[in-house]
Parts: structure tokens; C-alpha cells; sequence
């Protein structure tokens, strides 16, 4: 997990369930939450150039690119977007660990994937541990493509 305090995340996944609308504010303390780490995290923060401009879902699509997940879906169903962020994207959906967020607008439903994806216990997938999952027993690498 990212250093952060869980009781501040879970505060902060409340006030975005409940909001009805985003705010700069909101998207701040989801940049705050997620630190440098973030790829978008420079001199010239797209981020904060979204947030100026109103671009919500914009921010929250940048913010999204956190390290070890990614945007595997957003679908809109039943008057509610659904947007689900997945680490070890290589592997199936099925296989894979994933978090969900949800909410009437686009923007909060990201945010709220960010943020459960923020609460997940233990250390987060590498790259290194990708290439350990492509290897059997003797070190060989094993191709995991279906070409049938």
C-alpha cells in the first residue's frame, strides 16, 4: 500500500460516494493521497492543468495511472458508471487482482477505483514478479498465448 493513514482514504472514499458532483478540491486530496508516486507527478502537472480547465474526467483518467494498475474497464449500466483498475495486467481478468469503483458520475467512479486500489494490503506487484509468473520450474520461459 502507499503510505497513507486508512482512516483518511476510508474518510475520503465516504465524502466521494456521497458527492454528487467533483470538485478541484476532491481531485486534490486524491493527488494528495497518491503522492509523487504518480507518473503525472512533475513541474508541469497535467493533472493540475485539467483541474483548471474543468476537464474532470480528464484528471481523474491522468490520475489513474498509478503504478502496478491499470484501467482495465468503464462501463456505464443501471444510471451508474462502473470502473474497474487491475494489477498484473498481463494475466486474464479473471486471474488478476482487481478493484472497483463505482458512482453516478464518471469522474467519482475512477477516483473511487484510485482509492480502493490505494486501500489494497501488501506490496504491490513488480515487473520482476511478472517475469516469475512466465517461468516454470527449470527457469524456462513459457509462452501463455492462445493461438488456437
Amino acid at each position: 500500500m502507499l503510505d497513507m493513514d486508512r482512516t483518511d482514504l476510508a474518510r475520503l472514499s465516504t465524502r466521494i460516494a456521497h458527492s454528487d458532483r467533483i470538485t478541484p478540491e476532491l481531485i486534490r486530496h486524491v493527488m494528495a493521497r497518491i503522492g509523487s508516486r504518480g507518473p503525472w507527478f512533475n513541474a508541469s502537472n497535467p493533472v493540475e492543468q485539467f483541474v483548471e480547465a474543468g476537464a474532470w474526467t480528464e484528471a481523474a483518467m491522468a490520475l489513474a495511472e498509478l503504478p502496478d494498475w491499470t484501467l482495465s474497464r468503464l462501463d456505464h449500466e443501471d444510471g451508474e458508471w462502473y470502473c474497474t483498475l487491475v494489477s498484473r495486467w498481463q494475466l486474464p481478468r479473471w486471474m488478476a487482482e482487481s478493484v472497483e469503483g463505482r458512482h453516478q458520475v464518471l469522474p467519482l467512479a475512477i477516483l473511487s477505483a484510485i482509492l480502493a486500489a490505494l486501500d489494497q494490503p501488501g506490496r504491490k506487484p513488480s515487473k520482476a514478479d511478472d517475469a516469475a509468473l512466465l517461468t516454470q520450474g527449470n527457469e524456462t520461459p513459457v509462452c501463455c498465448e492462445n493461438y488456437a
